[in-house]
């Protein structure tokens, strides 16, 4: 009883003691109060930090967060502001009065106990902020996420609504079927339909599946899915099925087919039948489609709009203009062509918006030819596609068509092929572990290049030192790293590192990793001119080393790789090798490649495709927009280029497709005037190699091509040289784009010999034979093309490459063609005089061009010696000097006919042989006469009066005298115009007069 009653003495004394020692307390441990709170604080900033960091992530993952989360984090920021302020207060009054002589007990009493219970408030807020989990996926995307944004609600529209509305309120009806023509609006309705019913809560959930002309079960058990936030773990469809007939039991849902072609088995989609609440609306162009379906159907017709209502919604997208009298009677026509089809007005306003009248025009003579109300089964898409503004650009001038064919007129060439040649070995050769290998360079955005290197040191750092000065580096760049596994290979340190802002036609040093070799790189042009060399299917073989070395002789920009480029099938380090032999060239000038049927190296179940590709040639893909580095976009001096991926998915359902359209309606034909694509496997072949492959890809995207106004198409694949006409749907057409096979590079595998016979109308030239293209894009309007056969069984040489400088005699540059000659004859070839003849007279300056006529003209080239050659060349050398070393400049018209020169020789020279030589045609260029040469003139004295070529004519005539410099088997002059590209008649080009 006794210890009873002292606890609770003891008790109530306590609670009468801490009233009285509190404030005390609170004076006593005023600065450990306030020292405390900030302690505490920090802590709670630190779990703030650990809960944003939290938040952060799942908000990059696109989930919700938590709303006690949220209020936590509401509450945190309010406290800690709170804090501040009252730090502040002490700060300022600093707990003193009589000017800072006395503690100001009040304030500090008061303050204390304020800073307590703000460090009790922090201290629970510090033990809130341990959450499970911060946050939750989002609920699934419901109808409300997809746009009808081009439904306007006419009368026509409103009746057709209604009663949709009413037939699925109806208990009696479980289906119902809208039909009408394509392009008349069904799924626009019935989308808005489903959102206007979730809105008035007649369905708890509304989803949709696009069904199709080829359904595919799975992807619409995977649409439907999607909507209602549900996971499938089950692989089968059967499986599959029952989940979702499971999940959409005992809910009222209302579910949306789109685009049914012919009865679908709903109970194998997972569609329960036998459910009250759930309810069928679908969209078919044939009523009988809604007769197929078991269950109470109502079949309701959607028919076209009234033409003021098309007129409504044609207004509302392409603009006020359209009410101007500039405009407004063309604008009808095209409504009226439009018959009624609400995605006609949508789409073509769209694209006329801001167009000018002979745009608007173009577009209503282009609907006039093909109706829209007569297209057939699924091709309407492809009608909008074709029906494009690019098109109804102001013309470009085009002016010339011309082929050259070197060495035969036929368009099979009958040159006899070498035999192959062996695939190239690499000895081992030891580097430092750091040292950069296999670089190579490729474009990267506006005035940017990505270096790419591999090093066996995993910690070398990817850095690109550069400048514009050997050795000196003004600029650096960070890049990133990365590496892989493939089976039992692993790969080295494989660095990408952006550098720039680069000026354009520059050349620059730079030096990768911090040490090793200077490299030097050249950047293109900003404008045009810009040429492009243009070799697929490389391998590594001797083919390969006499393409690059072909290659490394030309003046090029830029390289263009369509696909094939290691041929290292599965064995990893010839990718190595592949890098090492591209080297001097790739880490030159840029290398723009896409991947062909050699770069996937997929094994099922053990490797991924285009592993080794992806890491090696990252391309700037996330530049251009595009979610694969398999297909990307780039501009360069006035052209737009397109590398397409054919071992990519390319339906239209494709993120590639997708992504194509998008590109494709970015282009400015003002700003890139040309616009290139590259892929794979060629759309238009004529060898019996690889024939069909590319035929799905085409039927897909050629439309879009075709629409865009493509220029010209490379390809690969195909171990030949194809050039076609201008293509379209299989056939020749003024408007379609060029096609090019050029999968000649140099493969192991050889060459596709065998074509087909007889060769396609649209077929020009084709032959088996290795070598390379030549694209040189002139200006806006005009373009060059040649392709480049290897030399009949060499690589190039010093000798094939000799010419002489200007300001070079006769007898010394004719001692540096003999040295030259001499050294290959040591080395077993067969230097005849005549070859060596043949050489000095296609390589000499412009001032001797009347010599090379006159001894074509009257000389047996096959029988002239080097020294009877020299000796005539050095008296009409001299007769240049007395008369004061002024040049002529040979101003001839060209007449059809062949060389009047003695023996075998035809033409050999500068291209004079290929042509009557008429004295009648010559213009004197001192009194501009006929019939004579300016040194001849009986004028003599008097002040000299040159007529100079301009750049164009002196480009033009170059072009077609490098064709025996360059042995050029296939050349012609391409303009970007919609016209006829392609003549035989070479007096189209000897006789132009038009600049380009």
């Amino acid at each position: 009883m006794s210890e009873f009653v002292i606890n609770i003495v003891s008790t109530i004394a306590e609670n009468l003691v801490e009233p009285i020692l509190s404030p005390f307390d609170y004076l006593t441990n005023f600065n450990c109060n306030v020292k405390d709170l900030k302690n505490q604080v920090d802590k709670l900033e630190s779990a703030k930090q650990t809960v944003n960091q939290s938040i952060e992530v799942a908000k990059r993952n696109a989930e919700v967060i938590q709303p006690e989360v949220q209020k936590w984090v509401k509450n945190t920021d309010e406290i800690i502001e709170e804090v501040k302020r009252l730090e502040d207060e002490i700060r300022l009054k600093k707990g003193c009065c009589c000017n800072g002589c006395f503690p100001n007990v009040v304030f500090r009493f008061r303050m204390s106990i304020v800073l307590k219970k703000k460090e009790d408030a922090v201290i629970k807020l510090q033990k809130g902020s341990k959450f499970e989990k911060v946050s939750y996926p989002p609920p699934p995307p419901g109808i409300e996420s997809l746009s009808s944004e081009d439904f306007m609600a006419f009368e026509s529209r409103k009746l057709t609504m209604n009663q949709i509305m009413d037939a699925l309120k109806d208990d009696e009806v479980a289906i119902v079927g809208v039909h009408g023509m394509e392009g008349v609006g069904k799924t626009v309705m019935v989308r808005e339909v489903g959102k206007r019913l979730k809105e008035l809560k007649l369905f708890d959930e509304v989803v949709l599946g696009v069904v199709s002309n080829t359904p595919n079960v799975r992807e619409i058990q995977g649409q439907i899915a999607d909507m209602l936030g549900l996971k499938f773990n089950e692989n089968s469809e059967l499986g599959r099925a029952r989940r979702l007939c499971t999940r959409m039991k005992n809910r009222k849902i209302l579910v949306i087919l789109d685009d049914i072609w012919e009865r679908l088995d709903l109970e194998v989609v997972g569609i329960p039948l036998d459910q009250k609440d759930c309810k069928i609306l679908l969209t078919t162009r044939h009523e009988h489609v809604c007769n197929s379906f078991d269950g109470p159907t109502k079949k309701i017709q959607l028919n076209a709009l009234e033409e003021e209502e098309s007129w409504a919604l044609f207004s509302r997208v392409a603009g006020e203009e359209v009410n101007s009298p500039t405009f407004n009677s063309v604008a009808r026509e095209v409504v009226r062509e439009c018959r009624g089809l609400p995605s006609m007005p949508t789409t073509i306003g769209r694209r006329l918006k801001w167009k000018s009248l002979e745009q608007w025009e173009g577009a209503a003579q282009q609907l006039k030819k093909s109706n829209p109300m007569n297209k057939g089964k699924g091709d309407l898409e492809d009608f909008i596609n074709q029906l494009q503004v690019a098109k109804m650009m102001e013309p470009k001038f085009t002016v010339l068509a011309a082929v050259v064919l070197v060495v035969t007129a036929s368009v099979t060439a009958d040159y006899v092929r070498p035999p192959p040649r062996k695939t190239l070995h690499f000895p081992w050769n030891p580097k430092k572990s750091s040292h950069p290998q296999q670089v190579h360079i490729s474009l990267a955005g506006d005035k940017h290049m990505r270096v790419t290197w591999i090093t066996n040191d995993g910690s070398s750092p990817s850095i690109v030192e550069y400048g514009t000065s050997p050795g000196k580096y003004s600029s650096k760049s960070q890049g990133e790293s990365t590496s892989y596994r493939y089976m039992l290979y692993s790969s080295g340190k494989i660095h990408h590192t952006v550098i720039g802002p680069l000026e354009h036609n520059t050349v620059y040093f730079y030096r990768c990793g911090g040490q090793g070799p200077d490299f030097q790189l050249k950047t293109p042009p900003s404008e045009f001119p810009i040429t492009f060399a243009v070799a697929g299917d490389m391998g590594q073989s001797g083919w390969t080393k006499s393409t690059l070395d072909h290659i490394d002789k030309c003046k090029y920009d830029l390289h263009l790789l369509p696909g094939d480029l290691s041929y290292a099938d599965y064995l990893q380090h010839k990718w190595d090798t592949f890098g090492e032999l591209v080297e001097p060239l790739a880490s030159a000038r840029p290398w723009m490649v896409t991947e062909g049927n050699h770069e996937e190296e997929k094994i099922p179940l053990l490797e991924d495709g285009f592993v080794s590709y992806n890491a090696r040639w990252k391309m700037p893909f996330e530049e251009s927009g595009s979610s694969s580095n398999l297909y990307y976009s780039f501009e360069v001096a006035g052209v737009h280029i397109i590398m397409l991926g054919s071992y990519a998915d390319f339906d239209e359902y494709s993120d590639q497709y997708s992504w194509l359209k998008a590109d494709l309606l970015k282009v400015d034909r003002k700003r890139t005037p040309w616009l290139l694509v590259l892929f794979h496997v060629p759309w238009y072949n004529s060898n019996e190699a690889h024939q069909g492959e590319g035929d799905e890809m085409m039927a897909t995207m050629e439309p879009l091509l075709y629409a865009a106004g493509v220029d010209i198409v490379l390809a690969g694949h195909v171990h030949a040289y194809e050039r076609s006409k201008r293509v379209y749907s299989g056939k020749s057409h003024p408007c379609g784009a060029v096609h090019i096979t050029i999968g000649d590079g140099g493969n192991r595998e050889g060459l596709a010999h065998r074509y087909k016979d007889p060769q396609p109308e649209w077929s020009v030239f084709r032959e088996a034979s290795f070598g390379h293209g030549e694209l040189k894009i002139v200006n806006s309007t005009h373009a060059f093309w040649s392709w480049h056969r290897n030399d009949d069984d060499e690589p190039v040489r010093e000798f094939e490459t000799l010419e002489m400088r200007s300001g070079e005699g006769v007898t010394e540059y004719f001692s540096r063609v003999m040295t030259v000659a001499n050294k290959m004859r040591i080395y077993g070839e067969n230097m005849q005089d005549v070859k060596v003849v043949e050489k000095i007279l296609c390589s000499l300056t412009d001032k001797f061009n009347y010599d090379v006529c006159s001894i074509e003209e009257s000389k047996d080239i096959d029988a002239l010696t080097v020294d009877e050659l020299q000796s005539s060349l050095i008296v009409h050398e001299q007769k240049f000097q007395r008369c004061n070393g002024e040049e002529q400049v040979l101003k001839v018209t060209f007449e059809g006919g062949r060389s009047r020169g003695h023996g075998t020789y035809k033409g050999r020279g500068r291209g004079r042989g290929r042509a009557d030589f008429n004295k009648a045609t010559v213009e004197c260029y001192r009194c501009h006469q006929l019939g004579h040469f300016r040194y001849e003139c009986p004028s003599g004295n008097k002040e000299a009066n040159y007529a100079e070529l301009d750049e164009e004519e002196e480009m033009l005539l170059m072009s077609y005298v490098e064709l025996y410099k360059a042995r050029r088997e296939d050349a012609w002059f391409l303009d970007s115009g919609c016209s006829n590209h392609m003549c035989g008649d070479r007096t189209m080009f000897n006789e132009l007069d038009e600049k380009f």
